[in-house]
């Protein structure tokens, strides 16, 4: 088993499969501050401090990149509009084919999306920065800041003001 480490991922890193050894790679990735820039302006955060992924590329019948996406960006909170900072570790599990579909039956890829192998090569760059954007929290929230829940159910005084109370106790005059 070889460990490889690489200064940072890009967009665009392609990796060439063909060169996974048989037992499989470690791999850990780090974005630069200039991806780091390039992922926040992507996905509409005001800042990403660090980004790092490490994992296992392997083979089971179609190839595996199992890791976890450790990051800390700024976030601005969906409550208070206060800017704070996030830390998030998340796991995932990303599967390449050179042939989509034609997995082995034996492989559980019904959940999975399998992404393509060009030409020996995965853009695993691209599919780290994909899952990193669907892993964000849509309505971030400071852990300090408490969450109250409205009940906006109308009471009975509301409801006899409704403009359509009055259609109720209409009736046909003949």
């Amino acid at each position: 088993m070889k460990k490889l480490c690489m200064e940072n991922f890009g967009i665009n890193k392609l990796v060439d499969v063909r060169t996974v050894t048989e037992k499989g790679d470690d791999l850990v990735l780090n974005a630069t501050s200039a991806e780091c820039e390039a992922l926040a302006k992507r996905f509409d955060v005001p800042k990403i401090l660090s980004l790092t992924v490490s994992g296992r590329l392997f083979w089971d019948d179609i190839v595996v990149f199992e890791g976890v996406i450790q990051s800390e960006q700024e976030r601005i909170c969906a409550v208070s509009l206060e800017s704070f900072i996030e830390k998030t570790s998340e796991p995932f599990r990303l599967l390449f084919s050179d042939m989509p579909g034609k997995e082995s039956p034996e492989m559980d890829v019904d959940e999975d999306i399998v992404l393509p192998v060009v030409h020996g090569k995965i853009n695993l760059g691209e599919a780290i920065a994909e899952e990193f954007g669907v892993n964000l929290n849509p309505f971030p929230r400071k852990t300090t800041e408490p969450f109250e829940y409205i009940d906006n159910e109308p009471d009975e005084k509301e409801e006899n003001t409704n403009p359509f109370s009055v259609l109720k106790n209409l009736t046909l005059k003949k």
